[in-house]
């Protein structure tokens, strides 16, 4: 399938974003086929590439990890059994606080890592109970009822379910009024409120989020966002099973390069990311229908 190419950068000189952007529709499928509310193996091919950038909005200390490790998976909030005894901690994982007391994140992955970073009341948060990290607790927020399966939970350092449900929310209102746009008396539009965990052939997981357009004959019409174990920066966009697109997030991108943007070019470089993201989906589902 013919692809487009998305380039967004930020100019030194001036500080305005631009966006080299090329597109080939014709070869776009007539044909969704029959989605499935069950997600099956994507049909990857040549996706679309979206590269653009912009500041960072997460805590530096995220990633400052000491794991330990255990045979068997523990259920979620507990430490491994046998772990080494936490480490002293002198302040907060947020950069410059003092804040104390301090609570080490009860995270606890699929393999038996802990995340045991430690924060502050502040810089810290609790869901169900348990303390978290905050990416941790997005990633158990974003799991919702699946975070009591093991196997669901990411590697401490993925931010899968996360990241998808924080698109998922942002793109939410454009691909609602996409897919509104083609619904008939005889639709109802379905949203998931949790991300799902699915694997492919091979067995690796991926974490996902769908829209569905259905009737009474059946699902029609399946958008989802996803984003695989092997790499959680690279978010895949899917019409029915076909991938159509992938980008890194810009924010995931800013960081990676170092660099630091004006609200301004923060704001724009999101919008380019949406919007193109939205201006592509209208295209391609205005050739399948």
């Amino acid at each position: 399938m013919a692809v487009a190419m998305y380039h967004g950068f930020v100019d030194s000189a001036n500080g305005c974003s631009h966006a080299d952007v090329t597109s080939d529709m014709a070869e776009l499928p007539r044909s969704l086929g029959n989605a499935v509310n069950e997600p099956s193996s994507p049909r990857v091919g040549p996706a679309r590439t979206i590269e653009v950038s912009r500041r960072a909005i997460t805590s530096a200390g995220w990633h400052q990890h000491v794991t330990t490790m255990s045979e068997h998976s523990e259920p979620v909030g507990q430490q491994p059994s046998g772990a080494a005894p936490t480490p002293a901690v002198a302040r907060c994982g947020e950069p410059g606080c003092d804040g104390w007391p301090l609570e080490v994140c009860a995270y606890v992955d699929s393999r038996g890592t802990a995340c045991r970073t430690h924060w502050c009341r502040d810089h810290g948060a609790t869901v169900r109970g348990q303390s978290y990290c905050r990416r941790h607790a997005g990633t158990i927020g974003a799991l919702g009822s699946k975070a009591n399966n093991p196997r669901a939970l990411p590697d401490v350092g993925h931010r899968g379910a996360s990241l998808v449900r924080w698109l998922y929310r942002d793109l939410d209102p454009t691909f609602t009024r996409l897919l509104e746009s083609l619904s008939s008396d005889r639709d109802h539009l379905l949203r998931d409120n949790e991300v799902a965990v699915a694997r492919d052939e091979g067995g690796a997981r991926r974490w996902e989020m769908s829209w569905k357009l259905a009737s009474p004959a059946g699902v029609r019409v399946r958008i989802s966002l996803a984003v695989e174990e092997a790499d959680d920066s690279i978010v895949l966009v899917r019409l029915g099973d076909e991938v159509v697109a992938s980008g890194t997030p810009p924010w995931i991108e800013a960081r990676r390069r170092g660099e630091r943007l004006s609200d301004e070019e923060d704001a724009e470089q999101r919008r380019q990311f949406y919007a193109f993201i939205g201006d592509y989906l209208t295209q391609a589902l205005q050739q399948s229908t």
